[in-house]
């Protein structure tokens, strides 16, 4: 199976003329970073290849910036690799070629110029990676024979032997262990007894994981300098039918007697999404609405909440346990804004509820551009405008109702997909089959939706299709 991904500056790129610095936030003019890897997990005999992309606040190439810095950090935050490349017309391609010595785990990729860097931790590309061990290969755990025991209903102590020999040979000082679940942070202090290191400890109730963390002594090294002696991390899941089941107001707020839509999102104990079915109830146990997830965990309902009651989602678990999720406080005043959409217009729709005359604003501002901001009146009855796809650019919107004042009252994101600008990317090789290193001829055609050519810089990745099944 192969897998295409093009970068086409032109095409995509908002406009060709100067920003308007009078409608531009300080954001705006932050590059746009990003890698395109060969996988996701990888052995500690393999490369990360990566192609970088680095495009303007016009998204296209970048002229600001010349270098792109490129780091492997370790799950200790530790920058085991780096790579200083040469940005040209914007793109630069290169990889880390990992190494024996580095320990399976969860790897972050970091990616910045050092004009982002006057942007802040978000403007940065982050990408995890996980690194296992090759095939014969593999790696006795420093943290070993884990047991959980149940001592109360929802209450366990967890047993486990600790080896840190495994780390550094011949260590026979104390080992600190740092325990860490959803709510709760420990450090204690192990001794080797007996020529044995063992953990036990009383993990506090309802904990769904918890993450043990291994760390020896430091290293005093000669010159009054230490070494900072690696650590190990492993996580043992407690309640496997643990789930999450958040929920999110359309603009932030329930508002009495204001329709909205509200969100949700079910989370298994890993953190993933989870489909279910159930309902939302009072506090007298009223089903008021139903809810369901997709495959992702996430779903919506359009809501009407009541101010003085309080609502739970409910849904039912294994052995038909029910469990409940506080929905968000209803308030008594406040606004909903909602953003619809047709063929042809982006809709926006602004119900209120205060005791107020004053004049509102709303705000369309993308990439940090305000893009348009006009005044509305809001009464009893809903404010409703409609606005042409066709005067927005592509990307993501962000709708704000202001007030008079110009402060922010609730938001709303809006994605617009502009299928005018869609590339058509065929394929053609040179045979229908092939032998294990075949000598492969590959040939693409880039053309817009016109059926014209167009010169486009791509990134080709091959997998193996049944591998892709299975996941």
């Amino acid at each position: 199976m192969i897998f295409i991904f093009c970068f086409l500056g032109s095409i995509y790129s908002q406009t060709k003329d100067s920003l308007d610095l009078k409608n531009t936030t300080k954001n705006t003019f932050a590059e746009k970073i990003y890698l395109q890897l060969n996988n996701s997990v990888f052995t500690n005999e393999e490369t990360i290849w990566f192609k970088a992309i680095v495009t303007d606040a016009k998204n296209v190439p970048t002229k600001l910036s010349g270098i792109l810095h490129v780091e492997l950090i370790d799950f200790d935050k530790e920058i085991v690799a780096t790579k200083k490349l040469k940005l040209i017309n914007g793109m630069a391609d290169n990889g880390f070629q990992l190494e024996q010595s580095y320990t399976p785990g969860r790897y972050l990729i970091r990616a910045y110029t050092a004009w982002n860097k006057n942007f802040g931790d978000d403007f940065m590309f982050k990408q995890y990676v996980n690194l296992v061990p090759a095939s014969g290969n593999q790696r006795q755990s420093p943290i070993q024979n884990i047991t959980l025991y149940q001592v109360e209903e929802d209450q366990h102590q967890v047993f486990a032997q600790l080896f840190p020999e495994l780390i550094k040979p011949n260590y026979k000082k104390d080992v600190t262990v740092y325990i860490k679940t959803e709510t709760f942070l420990d450090t204690i202090e192990i001794k080797r007894e007996k020529g044995f290191y063992k953990l036990q400890y009383v993990l506090p109730k309802d904990a769904v994981s918890v993450n043990l963390k291994m760390k020896l002594e430091d290293t005093k090294l000669k010159n009054f300098q230490t070494r900072v002696e690696k650590t190990y991390n492993k996580t043992i899941a407690i309640d496997r039918e643990f789930i999450d089941l958040q929920f999110f107001p359309e603009s932030g707020k329930l508002i009495d007697g204001l329709t909205g839509k509200l969100a949700f999102k079910a989370l298994n104990y890993k953190g993933l999404g989870k489909e279910i079915n159930g309902v939302i109830v009072d506090e007298k146990d009223n089903v008021v609405a139903t809810i369901k997830t997709n495959n992702l965990g996430m779903g919506y309902v359009f809501f009407t909440p009541q101010l003085h009651k309080t609502y739970y989602g409910k849904i039912n678990s294994k052995h038909h346990v029910s469990r409940k999720f506080e929905l968000p406080k209803v308030y008594a005043e406040g606004h909903v804004l909602g953003i619809t959409e047709t063929a042809s217009y982006m809709n926006i729709n602004v119900t209120s509820k205060v005791n107020t005359t004053d004049n509102y604003w709303i705000q369309l501002k993308s990439k940090g551009v305000i893009l348009k901001e006009f005044p509305v009146t809001l009464s009893d009855a809903p404010y409703n405008t409609s606005i042409p796809k066709q005067k927005l650019p592509q990307g993501i919107l962000n709708v704000t109702l202001l007030s008079e004042n110009k402060v922010p009252l609730c938001e709303r994101l809006y994605f617009q997909l502009k299928e005018a600008n869609n590339l058509n990317i065929t394929k053609e090789t040179d045979a229908q089959y092939y032998s294990q290193r075949d000598k492969t001829a590959l040939k693409l055609k880039v053309a817009n939706n016109n059926g014209r050519p167009v010169e486009a810089n791509l990134s080709v990745l091959v997998v193996d299709e049944n591998q892709i099944e299975q996941t």
